[in-house]
C-alpha cells in the first residue's frame, strides 16, 4: 500500500516509484513498469529509427487525414535531410488492433459475429416453422374467437405476445448458459496468455442486447404465423370440424422457405467451421524445422550505461554461456538475437560478383539472426554443408532456402556477400559463407515456408538485447533458479524476463486459431441440430396434414415405396435448393476468412465436399423418418377419422 516513494534498482541504477497503474494496465503489450524516455546518442542519429510513436486522433479526424498530414511532414524531412530520409517520404499509421493483434483480427471477429447471427436466424426460422404448424392446429380456436367478435388486431396482438413471452423465457435460460460459456471461453484462452485488452464480461450492455434480441426475435418469429392465422376463413374452418385447418398454399410455401433458409445458413456455418478447423490442424502440424521439446528461452537486455562496448557485451555473454553450460541437467545453451520461430532482423545485402540489375532500385533483403557457436547443437540441427563458426571475422552461415533462392545451380560455400551501409559511411566488409544449415522458420510460426536466413556470429556483433536458448529435461523453474544464481555472480543487477518453454510460446501464438476454431465448431453443431430438427418437424407435420390423402392413395393400391417417395421428394427439393444457396454463401464467407487461414484456401475442395456430404446425409435422414411413418398409416383409420 505504501510503495509510492520507495526505490528499486533498475538496470543497476536507483529508481523511485512515483505511481501505480491499475492491475490490468499492460500498455502497449505486456509492460509492467514504465520509465521516462531519455534518448541515447545512438537513438538520436537520423538514420536510427528504433521507436514506435503512439497518438490519439483528435475528434473528427480520420486515419486517412492523419496519414496525409504525416506524409507531408515526411516529404519535407526528405527534402531537408536527403542523405538519411530520401527513401522515407511516407509514414505508416496503424490502429492499435492492427499493430498488436494483426490485420486478420477484424475479419475473424466479424465472421464470429456473423456465425452467431446465423445461428440466431436459423433458430428464428425453426421456431417460426413450429409456431406456424401450431397456429394451423389452433385455426378452429381462432375462428371461434373471431366469431365471438374478436378483431384481427386483437388476435394478432395475442399471438405476438405469446411469441415474445416464449422468446423471453428462452432468452433467460440462454443467458444462464451464456454466463457459463463466457467463463469457459475466458478459461480456454487464459492458459496460453490472452492479451490483456481482451476481457469477457456479462455487463449491462450484454443484458440490454439480449433483451432487445428476445423482443425483436419474438416479434420476428411470431409475425408470420400470427398474420397467417389471423386471416383464417371462418366458414372454411368451421366446416372442417375439429381436425384443424389443413393449411393454405401460402403457409406451406412459407414453411418450405424457412427450411431452405435454415439449410443454407447451416452449410455456410459448417463450411466456415470446417475451414477454421482445418486451418487450425494444419497450423498445429506445421513443423518448426527443429525439436521444440525440452527447449526453453529467456530474454536479456544489457543496459547501455554499463555495457556500452562490444567487448563488454561479449565478455558478459561468454561468462553467462560458460556458467549456464556447467549447470547439472543443462544439455546445451546458446545466445541468439531472436528465438526461432519468433522473428529476425531484416537487412538488405549484395552478393559479390552479382551486380544489381539496372531495373532494380534496391538490393534484395534477407532475415538475419545473430547466434552463438552452439546454436545448431541446441536445436539438434546438423549443418547440411560446410562448417560452423570458428571465431574468424567475416564468416556467415546461410540456410538452404537462401542457397536455393540466390545460389541456384552453384555451391554457395566460399561465396561472399555484404550488407550495404548508408551513403557517406565506410563500405561494409565482405562476409564469406562457410556453411549451409537446414531451413527453419524464423519470421513467424504460421508462415507457409521458411524464409531465406543469414546467420551471423554473435562474437563479431554482440547485441545488447539477446535471448538465452537452453535445452534441458529439467523443469523450467529449477533451471531458472540456477541461472539466476549464476547471473547474480556475474552482475547482481541484471534481470532475465520472458521465461518460458518454446512449446508454451508457440501455443500462445496459436491460441486464436484454437479458440475461434472451437467457437465456429460449436456454432456449426448447433446450426446442424437446429436445421435437422426443422427439416424433420416440417416433414413430420406435412405427413400429419396429409393423413387423409395418403390413406386414400393406399386404399386405391399405392405401394409403400411410392408413398415414401411422395413424402421424400418435397424434403429433397428443399435440401437441394438449400445446398445451392448455402454453397454460394460459403464461398463468400471463405473470402472473408482468407487472411485468417493457414495453408488452407478459401475454396478448399475437401471442406466443401465433406460438408455437403454431411448435410445431405443428415437431411435425408431427417426426411426418411416421416416418410417411413407415412407408409405405416392405417388407411381405414385415416378415412374413418375424416
Amino acid at each position: 500500500p505504501n510503495v509510492v516513494g520507495t526505490s528499486l534498482r533498475l538496470n543497476g541504477k536507483p529508481a523511485a516509484i512515483i505511481g501505480v497503474m491499475p492491475g490490468k494496465m499492460n500498455f502497449p503489450i505486456n509492460a509492467e513498469l514504465w520509465t521516462p524516455f531519455i534518448p541515447t546518442a545512438a537513438q538520436e542519429r537520423r538514420d536510427s529509427r528504433p521507436l514506435i510513436a503512439f497518438g490519439r486522433l483528435s475528434d473528427g479526424v480520420s486515419l486517412r487525414q492523419a496519414q496525409t498530414e504525416l506524409n507531408g511532414i515526411g516529404q519535407r524531412l526528405a527534402g531537408a535531410y536527403p542523405e538519411t530520409n530520401k527513401d522515407l517520404i511516407g509514414v505508416r499509421i496503424e490502429t492499435f488492433t492492427e499493430r498488436f493483434v494483426g490485420g486478420a483480427a477484424r475479419p475473424v471477429f466479424v465472421a464470429v459475429m456473423g456465425a452467431g447471427s446465423f445461428v440466431l436466424l436459423i433458430a428464428i426460422a425453426n421456431v417460426a416453422n413450429l409456431l406456424l404448424s401450431r397456429s394451423m392446429n389452433r385455426a378452429r380456436e381462432i375462428a371461434v374467437r373471431i366469431a365471438l367478435g374478436a378483431s384481427r388486431w386483437r388476435v394478432l396482438r395475442q399471438l405476438l405476445l405469446e411469441s415474445v413471452v416464449l422468446a423471453c423465457v428462452g432468452g433467460s435460460a440462454g443467458l444462464l448458459v451464456a454466463f457459463a460459456g463466457a467463463r469457459a471461453a475466458d478459461a480456454a484462452i487464459t492458459d496460453p496468455g490472452k492479451p490483456y485488452w481482451i476481457v469477457f464480461t456479462m455487463d449491462y450492455t450484454v443484458l440490454a442486447y439480449v433483451t432487445a434480441i428476445c423482443v425483436l426475435t419474438g416479434i420476428l418469429f411470431g409475425l408470420a404465423p400470427a398474420l397467417h392465422v389471423s386471416k383464417t376463413n371462418l366458414h372454411d374452418v368451421m366446416r372442417q370440424g375439429g381436425r384443424g385447418s389443413p393449411g393454405s398454399l401460402r403457409a406451406r410455401w412459407f414453411s418450405s422457405t424457412m427450411v431452405v433458409v435454415e439449410l443454407a445458413l447451416t452449410i455456410v456455418l459448417l463450411v466456415g467451421a470446417g475451414l477454421m478447423i482445418r486451418s487450425f490442424m494444419k497450423l498445429y502440424k506445421l513443423d518448426a524445422g527443429f525439436r521444440t521439446d525440452h527447449l526453453m528461452s529467456m530474454r536479456l537486455q544489457l543496459p547501455e550505461s554499463k555495457y556500452n562496448t562490444p567487448e563488454a557485451r561479449r565478455s558478459f555473454f561468454d561468462q553467462l554461456e560458460s556458467r549456464v553450460s556447467a549447470i547439472p541437467g543443462v544439455e546445451a545453451v546458446t545466445i541468439c538475437t531472436n528465438v526461432p520461430p519468433f522473428g529476425s532482423q531484416f537487412r538488405r545485402f549484395e552478393i559479390d560478383g552479382h551486380p544489381l540489375p539496372p531495373s532494380e532500385r534496391q538490393s534484395p533483403g534477407v532475415a538475419t539472426v545473430t547466434i552463438g557457436p552452439q546454436f545448431f547443437d541446441v536445436l539438434s540441427l546438423p549443418l547440411q554443408r560446410g562448417r560452423r563458426f570458428q571465431n574468424t571475422d567475416g564468416e556467415i552461415i546461410i540456410n538452404e532456402r537462401m542457397a536455393s533462392a540466390f545460389f541456384a545451380g552453384e555451391d554457395p560455400i566460399g561465396k561472399r556477400l555484404r550488407f550495404p551501409t548508408p551513403p557517406g559511411e565506410t563500405p561494409a566488409e565482405w562476409r564469406t559463407i562457410v556453411g549451409v544449415s537446414p531451413s527453419i522458420r524464423h519470421t513467424s510460426p504460421e508462415e507457409a515456408e521458411a524464409t531465406p536466413v543469414v546467420y551471423l556470429p554473435y562474437r563479431q556483433e554482440p547485441a545488447g538485447t539477446a535471448s538465452l536458448l537452453i535445452r534441458s529435461p529439467l523443469a523450467t523453474a529449477a533451471v531458472m533458479d540456477a541461472i539466476r544464481r549464476e547471473m547474480r555472480t556475474i552482475d547482481r543487477d541484471q534481470p532475465v524476463f520472458a521465461v518460458e518453454t518454446l512449446d508454451e510460446s508457440i501455443a500462445r501464438s496459436r491460441w486464436p486459431f484454437r479458440v475461434f476454431g472451437g467457437i465456429f465448431a460449436i456454432f456449426a453443431v448447433i446450426a446442424l441440430v437446429l436445421s435437422s430438427v426443422g427439416l424433420y418437424s416440417v416433414m413430420a407435420y406435412a405427413v400429419t396434414q396429409r393423413t387423409q390423402e395418403l390413406g386414400v392413395r393406399m386404399a386405391l393400391g399405392a405401394q409403400a415405396r411410392e408413398i415414401s417417395w411422395l413424402v421424400l421428394q418435397r424434403g429433397l427439393a428443399q435440401l437441394g435448393i438449400g445446398l445451392v444457396l448455402g454453397l454460394a454463401g460459403a464461398l463468400a464467407l471463405g473470402g472473408m476468412l482468407r487472411r485468417a487461414l493457414v495453408q488452407v484456401t478459401a475454396t478448399d475442395p475437401l471442406t466443401f465436399v465433406a460438408i455437403t456430404i454431411v448435410l445431405t446425409t443428415v437431411g435425408i435422414a431427417a426426411c426418411l423418418i416421416p416418410a417411413r411413418r407415412a407408409t405405416k398409416i392405417d388407411n381405414i383409420a385415416a378415412l374413418r377419422g375424416e
